[in-house]
């Protein structure tokens, strides 16, 4: 966690420097090795005495502006950071794919870049039935592995109609594009080359896929082992806050001085604003696809009365009526089925009551406890035909008598639909997971950079309105929390005067005069203030 940081510019010269220097040490934490002393930027056309008053005002609702969309950032992220972190352990893997066509005669699909994730673990809940959540980074393709082949599959586009085919879809019917033996030590990543489905394309075409493990930018998208996130900025590389603002330094080429302050402001604050506003755009996907996920995901109650059925009713655990009759499930014209939970215990009692009622026309016998096993209060799910002219009036009765009836039209078309929706939605929340992570670190990294060169141009012009055309010292230090009184009495004591130390001695209980010009800079919310 970054402390927070002193600003200060004062009286001094190159003497005063070297004390400083020298001094501070004593009031820095252990993690910071020395103050920076930097220059103020020389050119900055500052204007008139007034012009410069009214600068002190409308920099600091500025500041205060530029501060707020960095802590929006700062927020987001932390939370999307527990939603889904990106572990350092986790791999980020690219894969580009391309066709190579003999003549402009041949088809097949087109690809553009594919992006997905992978764990590092294959038996980690990111897993539906051995099938990989993650889809491309256009959403046109399905990458998964299929356990009962031992080979990574890439769905490609279903027809001319673009349709999506569902999860696992190509494995069973030969619509895949790439597959790809899973590599030697476990399934829990795609194999480096593609072997490419040639029914797809013309036997003389080739068609290539690429992976690249690691990250598709050099981005610090990870957080930190004990899963907080280290913040950074970027300058010739990426580094952490601290390291940037200990060795900060005026950027000619990201803020140009030689511009009137006015003229400034107004450029630093698009930026700002162009920030804010492209990681606005990227949380309100985030958060609607996050939405849609959490509608759609298993909120099991563990009791058949209320829990989404198609979570345990699967077809590994009921199946459709055959050709031979044998089967669970019956849809006809005329037969319909209706499930019903019964109590522990009332078994008996219920074999009576759904027969005893001539009027309602069940199918004698066709009551059956379905093999999904009891719920956690013991009560049974049974599966009961009947004719559907009678239909309401059973359901009627059912309540009259205190059993609860559900509504499941069950069938493997049906299943494999919902299921495959599920995982769309899932993985278009990783995707937008990943792009929210991505424009937060960049968009932190420039609102950082933005922040700190508005409070340099703040502490320009207010120490020239009150120092005038004179040597000035500037530092940027984050001094210890503990030993911050100390730190105040020995700047007041190398950039203050006499006259200073009578005015600070002489000022009003409670009032804060410093003989000098002082900003604080918090990089996070959680900095401890100076």
């Amino acid at each position: 966690m970054a402390n927070a940081y002193l600003m200060v510019s004062g009286l001094g010269d190159s003497s005063k420097k070297a004390t400083l220097e020298s001094r501070a040490s004593s009031w820095l934490p252990r993690s910071q090795s020395k103050v920076n002393i930097f220059e103020l930027p020389s050119n900055l056309k500052m204007g008139s005495f007034d012009t410069r008053v009214r600068l002190t005002d409308d920099m600091a609702k500025l500041d205060s502006n530029v501060e707020g969309m960095l802590r929006r950032v700062e927020r987001v992220l932390t939370e999307a950071d527990k939603d889904l972190p990106i572990l350092k352990g986790s791999k980020q893997v690219k894969a580009t794919a391309s066709t190579t066509k003999k003549d402009s005669t041949q088809s097949g699909p087109e690809f553009e870049e594919m992006f997905f994730k992978v764990t590092k673990d294959a038996s980690e809940d990111l897993l539906h039935d051995g099938k990989s959540l993650f889809m491309s980074y256009d959403g046109a393709y399905w990458i998964y592995y299929d356990k009962e082949r031992d080979n990574w599959f890439i769905d490609g586009k279903k027809d001319d109609n673009d349709e999506l085919p569902a999860v696992g879809e190509g494995a069973r019917n030969d619509t895949y594009i790439f597959r790809g033996v899973a590599e030697a030590g476990g399934n829990d990543k795609p194999p480096k080359a593609w072997e490419a489905n040639f029914d797809l394309y013309s036997k003389n075409s080739q068609a290539i896929v690429q992976v690249e493990e690691g990250t598709v930018e050099e981005l610090p998208l990870a957080v930190e082992d004990d899963g907080e996130r280290d913040f950074k900025v970027q300058t010739s590389s990426w580094v952490s806050v601290d390291t940037y603002l200990q060795g900060f330094s005026w950027d000619e080429f990201k803020c140009p001085s030689d511009r009137a302050v006015d003229d400034l402001c107004m450029y630093l604050v698009k930026k700002a604003n162009e920030a804010d506003e492209n990681f606005k755009n990227v949380t309100v996907q985030y958060n609607e696809a996050k939405a849609k996920n959490t509608a759609s995901s298993n909120r099991d109650t563990h009791l058949h009365a209320t829990r989404e059925l198609i979570d345990i009713l699967s077809p590994g655990v009921v199946s459709e009526v055959g050709d031979d009759g044998s089967g669970d499930f019956v849809f006809t014209a005329t037969v319909t089925t209706v499930l019903v939970v019964v109590p522990k215990g009332g078994e008996e009692d219920f074999d009576t009551f759904y027969q005893g009622e001539p009027a309602e026309k069940v199918i004698p016998r066709s009551a059956k406890v379905l093999a999904c096993g009891p719920d956690k209060d013991g009560n049974l799910l049974y599966r009961v035909l009947i004719f559907r002219s009678t239909l309401e009036a059973f359901k009627k009765s059912c309540r009259e008598n205190k059993y609860i009836t559900r509504d499941y039209a069950f069938s493997k078309q049906g299943y494999d639909q919902i299921i495959a929706a599920r995982e769309k939605l899932a993985a278009e929340l990783i995707r937008k997971h990943r792009q929210l992570v991505h424009q937060g670190v960049v968009e932190y990294s420039n609102l950082m950079t933005i922040w700190t060169h508005l409070k340099v141009m703040r502490l320009a012009v207010e120490a020239q309105l009150r120092f005038g055309q004179k040597e000035l010292v500037s530092c940027l230090f984050a001094p210890d929390p503990n030993r911050l009184k100390q730190c105040r009495d020995g700047l007041a004591s190398i950039l203050g005067s006499k006259q200073d130390t009578r005015m600070i001695d002489a000022g009003d209980e409670g009032d804060e005069y410093f003989p000098y010009v002082s900003l604080g800079l918090s990089p996070l919310s959680t900095s401890k203030a100076a």
